[in-house]
């Protein structure tokens, strides 16, 4: 009895020693047959678990730096696409205000070819005028006004597209200040053109006035009849040579013996004959009320109805009519009243 017992124990010790080193699995595929029983030792099992554990943890930190490494790609594209987008958004608002820039330059530009053709349009009606006034000697010279608005306008320095330096001075500044600038020579460019249309319109006005002025101009006598101006007797009373009464003298005597006598404005002879009193005498119309009558001459070289020029001659110079000697008598009519004829020649 003792000696069964320690066989038992004997054989639970080494089952309990193999249970230990070995993992057992029954397999009943059919109930009517013996269970298959297969030992797999433990310790290649073990340490195909070890294997296995310590390659699902490496697996996993993989996957989970893996993962950071999306994470993060994902964060750096996120992050580039708004700086792309933020760089394109400056890009669209350079482009806008280059753009706006380029309109306003060339509206500049635009402004700046106006002026400039206002400008000679400016200096085509000053250099007319001029023109019309030099040809006559008693035209006046133009208001210093005017004048100066003409010399503020024909000094500016004429805009050439890409070569302003304004527009070069303030290109490398900043966009405000860029702006401020090309809108102070904007500002700057379309005063001058106002005022370069207003004084357009003066001189298209004074240039009316002034050719309504010229042939007045013109018609009003000026200057001596004679190359030389020497008075024997002068306007107004005096004392009758002939016969000693005191009697109105409507004219002047200038001292002239066979000289030649000028008529001293442009317009038509009216007469030309011999009269009683002024011997061979010639009156010319001058227009605008003005007339001139030269008397006592030996010679008329006109006829009623031409034309004569200022300056022209007309007549030798002589003793006929009611004389005491040789002198041309001289006289201004203005509007049928006589007017003291010094103050038409000097």
């Amino acid at each position: 009895m003792g000696l069964l017992l320690d066989e038992r124990r004997k054989s639970k010790k080494i089952h309990e020693i193999k249970a230990r080193k070995h993992i057992t699995l029954m397999l009943i595929p059919d109930p009517t047959k013996s269970a298959k029983v297969i030992k797999i030792p433990k310790l290649p099992i073990l340490i195909c678990c070890i294997v296995i554990t310590a390659l699902v943890i490496s697996g996993a930190g993989y996957v989970i730096d893996l993962r950071q490494q999306v994470i993060a790609s994902r964060l750096n594209v996120i992050s580039n696409t708004a700086s792309i987008n933020v760089k394109e958004s400056l890009i669209v608002e350079l482009e806008r205000k280059n753009k706006d820039h380029y309109a306003k330059l060339q509206q500049l530009e635009t402004l700046a070819l106006d002026l400039d053709g206002k400008v000679k349009e400016l200096e085509t009606y000053k250099q007319e005028m001029n023109s019309k006034l030099s040809s006559t000697d008693s035209a006046p010279r133009p208001q210093q006004s005017e004048e100066a608005v003409v010399k503020e306008a024909t000094t500016m320095e004429t805009f050439t597209p890409g070569m302003n330096p304004e527009v070069k001075k303030v290109s490398n500044q900043p966009t405000k200040t860029f702006d401020t600038e090309l809108n102070k020579i904007s500002t700057s460019l379309e005063a001058t053109l106002n005022t370069a249309n207003d004084s357009i319109e003066d001189y298209q006005l004074l240039n009316k006035k002034v050719d309504i002025l010229i042939p007045a101009w013109e018609a009003r006598p000026t200057g001596s009849p004679l190359k030389s101006t020497v008075v024997n007797d002068s306007y107004g009373w005096r004392s009758d040579p002939i016969n000693g009464k005191t009697e109105f003298h409507s004219g002047i005597d200038l001292k002239a013996k066979n000289e030649s006598v000028y008529s001293t404005g442009k317009g038509k002879v009216i007469t030309a004959e011999y009269e009683s009193g002024y011997g061979y005498t010639i009156v010319i119309d001058h227009g605008y009320g003005y007339k001139t009558l030269y008397a006592h001459n030996a010679q008329l070289l006109v006829e009623v109805g031409d034309t004569v020029s200022k300056g022209e001659k007309i007549a030798i110079s002589g003793a006929s009519g009611r004389v005491t000697g040789a002198h041309l008598h001289y006289e201004v009519i203005l509007n049928g009243e006589t007017k003291d004829p010094i103050n038409y020649i000097y």
